[in-house]
């Protein structure tokens, strides 16, 4: 490019005019190299994991390939869709280098995916299974993608355009909830959503929320545990009358918390709703109060 630039000629006062667009442009084009590395990397992380699949696990039919998941069907007929964001997510923060890192995370993945559909043959009890009832935020694409598999348990969050879902939480995969699992837990979709609370409230600080009243910085919650988003579930129950936040969950795997803004400028907090490490949740920030959430920006 800086051939490019030395050798056209362009009049000095276009020049003098546009100078500031070369960075912003040589910016641009950063960002066009490093989202397209990004997708070559995964492409070539799934067409391995698929090789990996079919070598060592013929009983698991690959029935179509997507740039984040895999739809599957096994050999007893269950079909369901294996999300790749926590694979991408892991190899990367792992640093994994050689075939041989690859292959012991994929070993992990399918471990927990094999747990998983061995689970879901089997009833669900809340004995055996309520302590591991947790909570996910999910848009309305999402819950279509999720509906289109099974008839999952869900209900609408008020104020925010998303909804509940719930998942059977394991070391290396969750499953999410179908409707015909609530008669087997003999819950409805309110008492499933109490006891997914008080698991989610087990594994978070009981004053997060409080912590960022008063403050004038953005507090942000990535505990890499896929629940960072659901924990904005337990944000109203830790504030009291009067008490106002705003909450961004750009992704499931980020909650960040801060005042509202004093001039009643939610400009800034939009930009930030909009920047994701996975797919996209919800790109408009949230007001929070003791009585639920306003959508805002």
């Amino acid at each position: 490019m800086e051939h490019s630039f030395t050798d056209c000629a362009v009049p000095g006062v276009i020049l003098a005019m546009a100078w500031w667009k070369w960075p912003l442009l040589a910016l641009g084009g950063l960002v066009v190299l490093a989202v397209l590395a990004v997708k070559y990397h995964r492409r070539a992380v799934r067409k391995h994991l698929i090789r990996y699949m079919r070598e060592n696990h013929p009983e698991i039919e690959i029935v179509s390939e997507h740039s984040n998941h895999l739809m599957i069907r096994t050999s007893s007929g269950a079909a369901g869709q294996m999300n790749l964001h926590n694979l991408f997510s892991q190899i990367a923060e792992t640093k994994a280098k050689t075939p041989e890192d690859e292959r012991a995370i994929f070993k992990t993945m399918i471990a927990g995916l094999i747990e998983n559909l061995e689970r879901a043959a089997r009833p669900m009890s809340v004995e055996s299974d309520g302590d591991f009832l947790l909570p996910r935020l999910v848009n309305g694409g999402t819950l279509a993608q999720l509906m289109a598999n099974a008839k999952i348990a869900n209900q609408p969050l008020a104020g925010t355009g998303l909804s509940v879902v719930y998942v059977r939480d394991s070391d290396n995969a969750v499953s999410y909830l179908a409707e015909s699992a609530l008669e087997e837990l003999r819950l409805d979709v309110p008492a499933l959503h109490e006891r997914a609370l008080v698991n989610l409230r087990k594994k978070s600080s009981a004053t997060f929320a409080r912590e960022v009243l008063g403050s004038k910085s953005l507090a942000l919650l990535k505990l890499g545990d896929t629940f960072d988003a659901a924990r904005l579930l337990l944000v109203p129950e830790q504030l009291q009358d009067g008490d106002v936040l705003a909450a961004v969950i750009p992704d499931r795997d980020t909650l960040a918390l801060a005042p509202p803004p004093a001039d009643g400028d939610w400009s800034g907090l939009t930009k930030l709703s909009r920047v994701t490490s996975g797919p996209a949740l919800l790109n408009r920030p949230l007001r929070v109060t003791r009585n639920g959430f306003e959508l805002m920006g």
